[in-house]
């Protein structure tokens, strides 16, 4: 970890799949970014249409080299239907042809535990919180609290970092009280440094 050679500057704000870097302690490390998904469909609702997302945000608050806290989060998210059918559904928060609402907002401890070696990568470990702040009535999100734990390894290959982020997650059942969904949780990445100012990121993520 602590010879990682471009520790800072693999950054790339649309990735989800979480990888190991450092910055000096007290290092802000922050993006805002706008965000644009075709074909869209809510996951509780299953409105659909083409989702704006203004305000991406990530900020990350290094406590130390080695542990840093992440907020992520989204401020106002747009939902254009398609068609006039898919807004015909019973939910309050719809008023016209659109759909509004803040995004889901996170907060999680990042933390490296064992350095990057020779022929050995880094290895840390991720404790993340969802908060519920969307409105279910709007049919965007789910508004559920999730706590997700997981494993995180990091290899850096000069200008090459391959990473991978495996965990279990506490989901909360949006349409059942008092219940909750168990899954396990993955992801692989990689982020290819071609120049000062030119990145190639790419990554698989999901839950069973």
């Amino acid at each position: 970890f602590a010879d990682l050679a471009f520790a800072g500057d693999y950054s790339v704000l649309s990735l989800k799949t979480n990888y190991l870097y450092q910055m000096p302690k007290g290092s802000v490390d922050g993006f805002v970014a706008v965000e644009l998904r075709e074909n869209w469909e809510a996951p509780i609702s299953e409105l659909r249409g083409d989702l704006f997302r203004f305000g991406v945000l990530k900020l990350d608050f290094f406590l130390s080299r080695y542990v840093w806290i992440k907020i992520n989060g989204v401020a106002q998210e747009v939902l254009g239907f398609n068609n006039e059918k898919e807004y015909s559904f019973n939910y309050p928060g719809i008023q016209s042809t659109s759909a509004h609402d803040i995004g889901d907002f996170s907060i999680a401890t990042i933390a490296c535990v064992l350095p990057q070696g020779k022929h050995t990568p880094a290895v840390g470990f991720r404790i993340e919180t969802k908060f519920p702040n969307t409105n279910q009535d709007r049919g965007l999100g789910p508004n559920t609290t999730d706590v997700i734990l997981s494993i995180l390894t990091t290899q850096d290959f000069g200008s090459f970092l391959a990473f991978g982020d495996f965990g279990a997650g506490i989901l909360t059942a949006p349409r059942k009280l008092n219940e909750q969904n168990d899954v396990f949780t993955y992801g692989f990445g990689f982020i290819w440094k071609l120049k000062d100012k030119l990145q190639l990121a790419g990554e698989i993520n999901g839950f069973l």
